[in-house]
């Protein structure tokens, strides 16, 4: 995956070989692949309107068509803030997502299509998670002047329920009025994975619980390296799922890997300013862990960092926990996996958002 961003704020994590376009008259970012997979996102601002679910659902038939006239659209299934449409038809499969969230001065959305055939649709499924799940807009330069205070009334936090917009799995608190994405995603019968990202209204902040980028992990073995399977690269199970092969990491390990290797795409040239063994964050796992059936020990950790965006200081801290399973498998995986990125001084608040949103 490589990192597309522009001059407009947005970024998004792209295979090597797929192209990216924007349209500056309507925002819209269309993504191609020469195989024939097509994915638009085009994020949208209703001033001083609302949306409900009524409308949501009126908007998505209209972008869904507009997409791909000649799809047989199913009808709208509506959710907490999302509506979702699917289609199949001609050798193709289509979806198409509008979430959205209300604020005093107006509504903002985001429309995501994508479209393949069935074969490449389905083989494309972990890449259409993380292109989704790694766009943003991590700050709106319409308002990186505005001053500090009247973006601290505006950003004035509160929270309301969430609900797993892909299969009703969960539900959490988030900020009101924020953008939120994320859900369960099922890749496999027995590979489900979890992700809520939330991002403020202008931009400053960016949260995230989980990561649907992140699967099952298995050491590296002389059975695998017999196979040609070596560190770095992944081996598929039986009922489909895929283990990525590397080295066991502790939470401290983990969480400081995943600011150089993932969230570097998002921040660049991240200096590492703390990396920390957490204890009391591992008695908290451990009792989660045991309630959900894994009798097996969780490492804690977690990494704080820094970076400048646009000259402006930015600073970032993520946690994690890592379990390896027992009976001498190989297998482990990050069990917890949290943290966000802001604005130097808005620290406090993407903490607050984190806490409240972890204990719901």
């Amino acid at each position: 995956m490589t990192t597309h961003k522009d001059t407009s704020g947005l970024a998004v994590d792209l295979p090597a070989a797929w192209s990216v376009a924007k349209d500056p008259a309507t925002g819209q970012i269309a993504i191609r692949l020469a195989r024939g997979e097509r994915l638009v996102i085009w994020p949208l601002f209703l001033k001083q309107l609302q949306i409900d679910a009524r409308g949501a659902a009126t908007m998505i038939q209209q972008l869904a068509r507009k997409f791909d006239t000649q799809m047989p659209w199913s009808a709208v299934a509506p959710m907490q803030n999302v509506a979702r449409l699917m289609a199949t038809g001609g050798g193709r499969g289509a979806s198409a997502m509008l979430s959205w969230a209300n604020s005093a001065s107006g509504a903002s959305a985001y429309y995501c299509g994508i479209e393949a055939s069935n074969g490449v649709y389905r083989a494309s499924t972990d890449s259409f998670v993380t292109i989704l799940k790694s766009f943003h807009i991590l700050q709106d330069p319409s308002v990186k002047n505005a001053p500090q205070a009247a973006r601290g009334a505006a950003e004035a936090l509160s929270f309301v329920s969430w609900n797993d917009s892909h299969e009703g799995a969960f539900i959490t608190s988030v900020p009101r009025g924020w953008q939120v994405i994320g859900g369960a995603y099922r890749l496999s019968p027995v590979d489900v994975r979890y992700e809520v990202a939330m991002g403020s209204p202008v931009g400053e902040v960016r949260a995230a619980i989980g990561d649907a980028s992140l699967g099952g992990i298995s050491q590296p073995t002389q059975m695998l390296a017999m196979a040609g399977l070596r560190e770095g690269m992944y081996y598929q199970l039986g009922d489909g799922s895929k283990l990525y092969i590397r080295r066991y990491l502790t939470g401290q390990q983990f969480a400081r890997s995943y600011v150089e290797l993932i969230l570097s795409r998002l921040c660049t040239s991240p200096q590492i300013s703390a990396n920390y063994v957490r204890p009391d964050l591992a008695a908290t796992f451990n009792q989660a862990a045991l309630s959900e059936g894994y009798n097996v020990p969780v490492d804690a950790g977690d990494v704080s960092f820094s970076w400048s965006l646009n000259s402006r200081p930015m600073q970032g801290k993520y946690m994690a926990g890592t379990i390896q399973l027992p009976g001498g498998s190989g297998i482990w995986f990050a069990y917890r996996l949290y943290g966000y990125l802001a604005v130097a001084g808005r620290e406090q608040d993407a903490e607050k958002v984190l806490a409240q949103t972890y204990q719901s």
